[in-house]
């Protein structure tokens, strides 16, 4: 027996030089066997390979030649009677819509109608609507102001303003003159250079009144803060528009000035020596029948002591009696005595 021979499956073709139809004999073997199946195997997959391929190439082929026949049917459906009918009554359908929205919006409007806007400024409430051409007009007040160089309860600006020409029913703004000024509060000015505590009085709509320079080592800085004579303290509520008096620091001295000595003087010259010396005048009474033209300062109050100093900016509480009913030569010779060494001479 063969030792080469194998079992082999009947029926089955392989491949050998010179014969490509060749089939061993069965139960026989051949040594050629191993390399024909190899070749019949690589034979197959190309096969394979190129069935793939020309499949693929088809595919794409027909894919476009199905494009072509979708374009071509599509330019066939615009061009048919049952579309340009439709396309026809949607074109008219959008013209009757946008006139019937012309026409509501010129309704609306009112077009081509104009009115033009009065005068309202200077004017009061109750006499703007007693005019009949408010009729036309929305009136609306926005806003109130004080001011006082106008008459409280009258309009001072509009918007728009007057002979402008707009639409009937339009609404005009009023800005009113108001009865009462604005409350600011007091802004804080203590320490601040004078120019600042301009600007920022400026800004909180307060004026700048007197200015008092009173020797401090603070250079043209503030010191006190008065409103009608009295110390106000920042954060309090004044009425906008509301004169602020100042004390400012020169810049020498000790910083404190001395009480000065009013008694005996006219009520004009206790007042101007107060101010030089950067204290205010508070409280003042008049006693008997005296008054303002015959006025002298009888009592003071912080009281006057040799030496002593007080705080810039202080009020002093003056009393006064008739110079013509009273004698003040005698009255201050006795309270020199009590009040001042007799070697000290009188302020």
């Amino acid at each position: 027996m063969d030792l080469g021979a194998r079992h082999l499956v009947p029926g089955t073709l392989y491949s050998e030089p010179g014969n490509r139809h060749f089939s061993p004999a069965p139960g026989t073997w051949h040594p050629a066997l191993c390399t024909q199946n190899t070749e019949i195997h690589i034979f197959a997959k190309k096969k394979q390979y190129l069935y793939a391929l020309a499949v693929y190439f088809n595919k794409g082929l027909t894919h476009h030649q199905s494009g072509q026949h979708r374009f071509m049917n599509f330019i066939q459906f615009i061009t048919t009677r049952l579309f340009l009918k439709h396309l026809a009554y949607s074109i008219l359908l959008f013209i009757v819509i946008a006139w019937i929205i012309l026409m509501v919006l010129k309704f609306y409007t009112r077009h081509n109608e104009v009115a033009v806007t009065p005068n309202y400024v200077g004017l009061s409430i109750d006499q703007v609507n007693s005019l009949e051409s408010s009729r036309d007009f929305e009136l609306v007040i926005v806003d109130s102001i004080y001011d006082y160089t106008r008459k409280p309860g009258t309009v001072i600006s509009q918007d728009p303003i007057p002979d402008t020409k707009v639409k009937p029913g339009r609404s005009i703004y009023l800005s009113l003159v108001s009865f009462k000024p604005e409350q600011v509060s007091m802004p804080e000015l203590i320490d601040l250079s004078l120019r600042r505590a301009k600007a920022l009085l400026q800004t909180y709509g307060l004026k700048l009144g007197s200015i008092r320079i009173v020797p401090d080592m603070a250079e043209n800085a503030v010191l006190k803060v008065s409103v009608r004579g009295k110390y106000v303290k920042p954060g309090t509520l004044i009425l906008k528009g509301s004169v602020v008096d100042l004390v400012i620091g020169s810049g020498s001295g000790s910083g404190l000035p001395a009480v000065p000595f009013l008694i005996g003087k006219t009520r004009e010259a206790a007042r101007l020596e107060l101010s030089r010396l950067g204290f205010f005048v508070g409280n003042e009474t008049y006693s008997g029948d005296c008054d303002s033209t015959n006025a002298q300062v009888y009592e003071q109050d912080p009281l006057y002591v040799y030496g002593k100093r007080i705080e810039s900016g202080s009020s002093f509480s003056l009393t006064y009696k008739s110079g013509t009913d009273f004698d003040f030569d005698e009255y201050i010779n006795n309270m020199v005595i009590d009040t001042i060494p007799t070697e000290t001479p009188l302020p």
